[in-house]
């Protein structure tokens, strides 16, 4: 559906991201800034919590030492609790911004809103703006934590169910019908993700879309930087030294610089090996490397730098957010499900000196048996020796559902949040844009604008709108005016920089963290995993149906049919090498080798399949390019 961009931004980061552009756009606020946000939500109550631990350990004094612990711990907790209620406040100040310009709306009232003409301060139920709203529904649907907010589909299909996609469905399933839809008739709300998704899709309609063309987190316009990579795009070159990127763009890769510094020091002040440095910059070096090799040779012209860098950053940081957070809850379910079917088949878990005991009370011949164990993932692996095909089921289901399904769509959705991007506008869209901004004369006075603070909502209104335009007179779009094939190779770019920042983010886990402290064990770990980049290639998969859908709008239009086969390539990849690892555990196939052959096998089909079908796809964009050609030509 066409809501897919804002319901993956209301996901991730809890709706804050979204919750920032929504009040922008509508109010004129901007967010506060980066620095600002990090000290306030961050470092603040982290140096009360690390002050808390201090006392505990180093106050000798006991009365003392309690008594510090106790008030800094308070204290943490009250920072926290003001920040969620703080931000619980704007989100329903939002809500109620929002009801009161469509109840204008409504009654025929087009004027922009003055300082006087707003929602009352204190509402209450009956309120005609609420628009059969209560009060408690404005505190349900952006609950502190948890809330439950009144459905009026009880009983009932939504109105529109074709329009819903795998996502919407399953929720609904889950949730709404099977859980609180049938107990209480309510909507389940986790930290009003919900109610912001259902704002900003209600501010989609509010709102023409030439009119929100802003970034997210900086609010920048895109007149402030796009008419520079337009220019680029249609005299055939690239700015150099630098090509021209956006306020975010420029953010993001200060930041990145910031993380590899730090990252770097942290590995001096820990007196790690010279070569943990190294593999840092292996990591983040081949992430770049490959996505060098995909974009500039052949699509530096289709794709600008700024678009990649802010895909790149949000596969990195927002999508991998978004599957480690599911991957962990739907973990834990699968998880606690295998510890009951251990409990049905007569196993019982027992904690000893050196960890676990795995002791199964009557074996397949009516004799006692028992192994030990030492971890959690080794009674498992024990239990699994015993009911092979149970576990070869956890091993399926585990790859699959788990790591297969929940990652792809992350890597969708991270997809999704940045495409409103202006490489991906029509010529039709950019020049709508484009009319909506009202120039300055030059930039001084447009400097002087910025500076001076709005008294009321109309001049936040022509505020914003005149902080867009630098003017459309002069914007190229004609370099816009792109072939279909060009369109398609942007979202396979995009796509692909979006997989490479999970990947990348993915393997600073896989050689860091979930390896021992070893240089030849995480150098075996990394050139294995680039070896085989299977989720740049399960994106490349995904964008062939994205493209078919977006660009040559056809069918699969749903969620499931671009997926389906990302997804079973990626989870037979996995399926497989935990497969093999399990039976080479077990001593009956051996090895290494096997591992190899199989990874090999499943990316070579996965690249031959995509491969066919872009080139297919290709070849169709070029037919409708040919078409398109031949009907606007002036000598037929």
């Amino acid at each position: 559906p066409e809501s897919e961009r804002t319901d993956a931004c209301s996901l991730v980061c809890c709706g804050m991201l979204q919750n920032d552009r929504d009040r922008f756009l509508l109010m004129g606020i901007p967010p506060p800034s980066c620095t600002r946000r990090l000290f306030t939500h961050i470092m603040i109550p982290l140096a009360i919590f690390l002050m808390a631990v201090w006392a505990a350990f180093h106050i000798r004094n006991a009365y003392v030492n309690q008594l510090m612990a106790t008030l800094l711990v308070s204290f943490f907790v009250l920072a926290l609790v003001t920040q969620c209620c703080k931000g619980r406040w704007k989100r329903i100040g939002i809500r109620k911004e929002l009801l009161w310009r469509k109840y204008r709306l409504l009654k025929g009232n087009t004027a922009p809103p003055t300082a006087d003409d707003g929602p009352p301060e204190e509402e209450k139920d009956g309120d005609p703006y609420l628009q059969g709203q209560t009060v408690r529904d404005l505190g349900c649907a952006h609950a502190f934590i948890c809330g439950c907010y009144s459905t009026d589909l009880q009983g009932k299909e939504p109105p529109v169910a074709h329009e819903f996609n795998l996502i919407h469905k399953v929720w609904n399933a889950l949730v709404t019908k099977l859980c609180c839809g049938a107990c209480c008739g309510c909507h389940l709300q986790c930290c009003g993700m919900c109610a912001q998704a259902q704002e900003a899709r209600e501010l989609e309609r509010f709102l023409p879309a030439e009119s929100r063309r802003v970034d997210y987190v900086t609010m920048e316009s895109w007149q402030a930087y796009y008419p520079k990579i337009l220019k680029d795009r249609a005299a055939r070159t690239i700015s150099k030294p630098f090509p021209p990127l956006s306020k975010l763009s420029q953010q993001l890769l200060q930041a990145w610089v910031v993380v590899f510094a730090l990252l770097c020091g942290y590995c001096v002040w820990q007196q790690f090996h010279f070569f943990h440095i190294l593999l840092y910059l292996a990591v983040f070096g081949h992430a770049w490397l490959f996505m060098w090799c995909v974009h500039w040779p052949f699509h530096k012209h289709d794709v600008s730098w700024d678009a990649v860098i802010k895909a790149f950053s949000c596969g990195f940081v927002l999508s991998t957010t978004l599957a480690v957070a599911w991957e962990t809850v739907v973990g834990i379910v699968l998880r606690l499900f295998m510890d009951v079917l251990m409990m049905i088949f007569g196993v019982e878990v027992q904690i000893d000196e050196d960890g676990y005991g795995l002791f199964t009370l009557l074996g397949p011949a009516g004799f006692a048996q028992a192994s030990t164990t030492s971890s959690h993932d080794d009674y498992l692996v024990a239990f699994g020796r015993e009911h092979p095909f149970i576990y070869t089921l956890y091993i399926a289901i585990h790859a699959y559902c788990v790591a297969a399904f929940l990652e792809e769509v992350a890597k969708y959705l991270g997809y999704m949040m940045i495409s409103d991007h202006p490489d991906l506008w029509t010529k039709t869209e950019l020049e709508k844009a484009a009319e909506t901004a009202e120039p300055f004369d030059d930039e001084s006075e447009q400097q002087q604008a910025e500076e001076r603070q709005p008294t009321n909502d109309g001049e936040q209104q022509q505020q914003r709108r005149r902080r867009w335009g630098f003017g459309g007179s002069d914007l190229p779009v004609e370099a816009q005016d792109r072939p279909k094939k060009s369109f398609g190779a942007t979202i396979t770019v995009l796509m692909v920089a979006v997989a490479l920042g999970m990947a990348c983010c993915e393997n600073l886990l896989y050689v860091f963290v979930y390896n021992e402290n070893e240089v030849a064990t995480e150098v075996a770990v990394l050139i294995a995993r680039m070896m085989f980049p299977i989720h740049p290639i399960c994106a490349a998969i995904q964008s062939v149906g994205v493209v078919k859908r977006d660009v040559e709008n056809q069918p699969p239009n749903k969620l499931g049919k671009v997926l389906y086969v990302a997804i079973i390539v990626h989870g037979t990849f996995d399926f497989l090498l935990l497969f093999l690892d399990f039976l080479n555990f077990d001593a009956t196939v051996g090895g290494a080798l096997l591992s190899y052959m199989a990874a090999i096998f499943v990316t070579s089909a996965a690249l031959v399949w995509y491969f066919k079908e872009s080139t297919k796809q290709r070849l169709r964009l070029q037919g409708v390019d040919r078409e398109i050609v031949r009907n606007s030509s002036t000598l037929l």
